[in-house]
C-alpha cells in the first residue's frame, strides 16, 4: 500500500511487476495479464477478475472453479448433474469437501461436484472437515470468451 500511496501522491506513472494476485489487484488501477511473454487481457482490476478471457486468466487471479455448460438464454445455463438439466443462474446442489486450505482471513475448500471441481472461499477459519457434505450456490457466473489453455 505505501507504493500505491507513494504513486498517487507524486501523480507518476509506473509499472509493477508480480505473480501475487492478490497485491496486483489491490495497487493495480490497469493489469496486464502476460502469458509466455504476450499480452492476453488487460484492463481495470474489476474487469479482469469478474470477466477473464480464459481459464488460465481466471486461475491468474485467483482461485477459479470452471463449469462446462451451455448458455441457453441471459437467465439460464445447461450444465451436465447426473444428466442434462437446465438450472437459472441460481443453481444449488450437493458437494463433499474434498481439500481445504486456511488462508488468513478465508479458507478455500475445494469441492467434488457432479459438474466437476469447484473452490469456495468463505471467510475465517477452517469450520467443516475433509469429507464433509456441503451444498453450494451459483448466483452469477462470467462467461469465457477464450480458448481453454493450460497453465504452463
Amino acid at each position: 500500500m505505501e507504493l500505491r500511496e507513494t504513486q498517487r501522491a507524486s501523480g507518476a506513472g509506473g509499472l509493477y511487476v508480480t505473480h501475487d494476485p492478490a497485491e496486483a489487484l489491490a495497487i493495480s488501477d490497469r493489469l496486464a495479464i502476460l502469458r509466455h511473454g504476450r499480452l492476453v487481457q488487460q484492463g481495470s482490476p474489476e474487469e479482469v477478475y469478474t470477466t477473464p478471457l480464459d481459464e488460465w486468466v481466471a486461475s491468474s487471479t485467483g482461485p477459479a472453479s470452471i463449469l462446462d455448460g451451455e448458455i441457453i438464454d441471459e437467465r439460464t445455463i445447461c450444465l451436465s448433474l447426473s444428466g442434462s438439466r437446465r438450472f437459472s443462474c441460481r443453481i444449488h446442489t450437493a458437494a463433499a469437501i474434498r481439500s481445504l486450505r486456511f488462508q488468513g482471513q478465508h479458507t478455500d475448500y475445494e469441492l467434488s461436484t457432479s459438474t466437476g471441481r469447484l473452490v469456495a472461499r468463505v471467510p475465517g477459519p477452517p469450520r467443516y472437515a475433509i469429507g464433509t457434505p456441503v451444498e453450494w450456490n451459483l448466483t452469477s457466473a462470467a462467461v469465457l470468451s477464450g480458448p481453454v489453455v493450460s497453465p504452463p
